[in-house]
């Protein structure tokens, strides 16, 4: 028996203040991210062992990287691989669009 398959393809328009402000939270995670897999990678090779994700959190409150401080932040680059500045407008055949996007 076949299953039907169905995907749907969705692409943001950001405003400009919701473009920075997405790309500040992915420069925020990368960077967490980052820090978390050298501070494992640093006990693995000294002990054999990872962290777990609630001795990750606890270090980093420790660390005090979450102060709330922007200079642990890093700078974003102003476009990316991973964060295209304008992305691909998708529609479906047949169909027009009443206003077009600016």
């Amino acid at each position: 028996m076949s299953a039907v398959r169905q995907a749907y393809r969705f692409a943001l328009e950001p405003a400009p203040a919701q473009e920075r402000a997405l790309r500040s939270h992915a420069g925020a995670a990368r960077f967490a991210w980052n820090w978390g897999l050298a501070e494992c990678q640093e006990r693995y090779e000294a002990e054999g062992k990872w962290y777990s994700g609630t001795s990750l959190h606890k270090l980093w409150n420790a660390a005090g990287t979450l102060t709330g401080s922007r200079a642990c932040t890093p700078a974003l680059p102003a476009s990316g691989p991973m964060l295209s500045t304008r992305p691909p407008t998708i529609s479906r055949p047949g169909t027009k669009r009443s206003s077009p996007r600016t």
